[in-house]
């Protein structure tokens, strides 16, 4: 919400009116991995692709951490091509219903289609 202000002409009652630009909301879509969806063999296959390129004989610690680098980056690439990204689906309840407003409004319910059954209404 950006760029609010009060309206200075009169209304027809004594209140002001406030106006205001809504922005676009851009909703993040979060993506995760599920480890038990993996194709095995094909990561695999990949793997092995993937590490025929890093040095085998590491002569100083550059080589070393470059090789380490070059494995990293093997496993992770070969994980994430076989394992697809699912996005996570946001929970469809409301936080703040619980347990104790279910039973709330059940027993508001069950009285109301009782008082509607016997026609009494004076029990409210």
């Amino acid at each position: 919400m950006s760029k609010w202000h009060v309206y200075e002409k009169t209304s027809l009652s004594n209140h002001k009116y406030v106006l205001f630009q809504v922005g676009e909301l851009e909703a993040t879509k979060v993506t995760y991995h599920n480890p038990k969806t993996t194709n095995l063999e094909t990561k695999w296959e990949d793997l092995k692709v993937n590490l025929g390129i890093v040095q085998r004989v590491v002569h100083s610690v550059w080589d070393l951490e470059l090789a380490a680098d070059l494995v990293q980056q093997a496993i992770f690439f070969s994980y994430h091509k076989n394992c697809p990204a699912n996005v996570a689906v946001p929970p469809r309840r409301d936080p703040w219903w619980n347990k104790e407003l279910s039973h709330i409004n059940a027993s508001a319910r069950w009285l109301f289609n009782k008082d509607k059954r016997t026609g009494n209404w004076e029990s409210l």
